[in-house]
Parts: C-alpha cells; structure tokens; sequence
C-alpha cells in the first residue's frame, strides 16, 4: 500500500492512478527518483578536488610523522641531540600539531573531496603557506638545533606544508559553486 501524494488515501501499491481522486501515481514516481539522482550527482566530487583531497592527506600523514618525532625527542628515543625541557615553546608547537593536523584531516575525511565553500581551503592555504615560512626561516636562522638536530622533522614538515597548499590551491580551482 502507498499514500496518494494529492488525497493521502492509501491506494495500492500497483495502481497507476489514485481510484479516489484521479491522480497519477507513476509521474510521482519518476520524477521523485529523478530528483534523487541530480542531488547525488551534485554531491559527486571533481576529479580536481580528488586530487587536493589526496594531496592535502598525503600533507597531513607527513605532519603526524613530525608530530611522533617531537614527541620521540622528548622520550629521548635513539641518540638524538640535547632533550628538551617541558618548555612553553615545545608544548605549544606539539600543541599545534597534535590539534590542527587532526581537524585538517578529519575535514579531509569526512568531507570526501566535497567542498561546500573555497573558505576552509583557503584557510588551510594561508596556515600552510605562513607554517612554511616559519619553518624555513627558523631553519635558515638556527639550523637543525631548531629541530633538536632531527633532520628528518624539518624536511617532513616542508613537505607536509607544500602538500597541503597544493592541495588547497587545487581544491579552490575545482570548486564550482552549484547553483
């Protein structure tokens, strides 16, 4: 049994018109199921905000592999230069990547390629691009003792970064706005 969209009678679920009032069941139908389909098509990601989705994700692996790094340093695993202090500088930077990172690729991973609005993406184009800068100038100044001589986690962290700005930068010229 189904409901006449015009009366709300339950008619039967075969019928081809509603026997109360006349009105057609199966127009009802398609054009229901299509209207289904065209917002699934719309929800459908393009192949370029695919590949910022992918670009962006590969970043954000390589800025966890930095986040485990800094917090190796700390445990004093293997023979890494001086250890660390608790300092307020190492707490904010470990801060940073242990929040940002995760909602950077939680984003990533529940929006699928999908983008609602170019605002996240340029975002994370400006936290990238101005995170970069930080970096290379911290390294140009001060070398890998920045990094408590790991050179590993200056190099992931440029890496990650352009990553994610090439991400970013491709996902905002795949957006389209569907309206």
């Amino acid at each position: 049994m189904v409901t006449c969209p015009n009366c709300g009678k339950p008619v039967s679920g075969r019928a081809r018109v509603c026997g109360y009032c006349g009105e057609s069941l199966v127009n009802d139908y398609f054009s229901g199921h299509q209207q289904a389909r065209t917002s699934f098509e719309k929800e459908r990601p393009g192949p370029g905000a695919i590949a910022g989705t992918t670009l962006g994700a590969f970043g954000g692996v390589s800025l966890l592999a930095v986040l485990v790094f800094h917090i190796l340093v700390l445990c004093g695993v293997g023979e890494i230069g001086p250890l660390p202090a608790l300092e307020l500088d190492w707490c904010v930077r470990t801060a940073l990547l242990a929040i940002l990172v995760p909602v950077y690729l939680a984003q990533m991973l529940i929006l699928h390629g999908r983008r609602l609005s170019w605002w996240p993406d340029l975002f994370w184009l400006f936290m990238s691009v101005t995170a970069l800068g930080v970096v290379i100038q911290g390294y140009i100044d001060q070398g890998t003792s920045l990094f408590y001589d790991v050179l590993a986690i200056p190099y992931l962290l440029a890496v990650g970064m352009i990553l994610i700005a090439v991400g970013a930068i491709t996902s905002i010229f795949s957006y389209k706005r569907s309206r």
